[in-house]
C-alpha cells in the first residue's frame, strides 16, 4: 500500500466481507466436518469423507481471511489476484448465459474499478 493512499471505500466493503466470510466458512467448516463424523456412525468413509469436505470449507476460509486481510492492507499481489478471479468469474458468467448475466455485470463493474486510480495508488500499482 502507497503510504499517502486513502482506503478507498468499496475496497474496505470488500475486505470486510471477505473477513467475515472466512470466518462463517471456517465456522462452517468445522460443523460440517464434527456433524458427519457425528452422524456416520462408525462408517469410515463416511466420516473421512465429511472430515475431508469441511477441512477443505475450513481452508477456503482461511484463504479468505488472507485476501480480506490483504484488501484492507492493500497488498499489491491480492489487486492481482482480485483481477485474475475476478476475470474468470467474468468468463464463468459468460458461459452461465443468461443464469450469470447479474454476476457477470457485477464482477465488470470490479474490474473496472480495480483500476481507477486511487485503488490502484492504494494498492502501489
Amino acid at each position: 500500500m502507497a503510504e499517502d493512499a486513502d482506503r478507498p471505500l468499496l475496497i474496505a466493503i470488500i475486505a470486510v466481507l471477505n473477513l467475515l466470510s472466512g470466518i462463517l466458512l471456517i465456522v462452517g467448516g468445522v460443523i460440517i466436518a464434527l456433524g458427519v463424523v457425528a452422524v456416520s456412525e462408525g462408517d469410515i468413509d463416511v466420516g473421512l469423507a465429511g472430515s475431508a469436505l469441511g477441512a477443505f470449507i475450513a481452508l477456503i476460509g482461511v484463504l479468505s481471511l488472507v485476501i480480506g486481510y490483504g484488501f484492507w492492507q492493500g497488498w499489491k499481489f491480492i489487486w492481482y489476484l482480485a483481477l485474475i478471479i475476478w476475470i474468470i468469474e467474468i468468463i464463468g458468467g459468460i458461459l452461465m448465459f443468461p443464469i450469470g448475466l447479474l454476476w457477470t455485470i457485477i464482477y465488470v463493474i470490479l474490474v473496472c474499478y480495480l483500476f481507477k486510480p486511487n485503488v490502484k495508488a492504494f494498492f502501489g500499482i
